[in-house]
């Protein structure tokens, strides 16, 4: 009796350690990773990152996006870091920081920053 009740125990302990290991058996969202910003969109003129680098006169400028699988991310822009939190409603996935909210748009693998009408950022893994 004792080892039938070890046995139970030991697949217990093992279905848990199993669910917590993927996430509570839940999809990944398909937000989640690490971006690269591709391209930039300003007063209507649209750049590829090599582009812009160039036109800057920058070199080995860091344009990216981390959204973690725990509800949190961070970006860097150039020098420039952000971090906060991230909740995703298909299409939309809306990114928080220091009490400030932007809403970025995710269709073909692509996430599209709006940049209130001045332009757009987007990233791509």
């Amino acid at each position: 009796m004792k080892k039938q009740i070890a046995a139970v125990l030991m697949v217990l302990i093992l279905a848990v350690a199993a669910l917590a290991g993927c996430g509570g058996g839940g999809e990944q969202s398909p937000v989640v990773g690490e971006w690269k910003m591709t391209t930039i969109e300003v007063s209507g003129i649209t750049m590829d990152m090599e582009e812009f680098i160039a036109a800057t006169g920058q070199e080995d400028v860091n344009m990216s996006l981390t959204i973690e699988e725990d509800g949190n991310f961070s970006m860097d822009i150039a020098g420039q870091q952000t971090e906060g939190t991230w909740e995703y409603e298909e299409p939309v996935c809306t990114l928080t920081a220091e009490g400030e909210s932007i809403e970025a748009d995710y269709s073909d693998g692509k996430i599209v920053i709006d940049l209130e009408g001045q332009g757009t950022l987007t990233f791509e893994k």
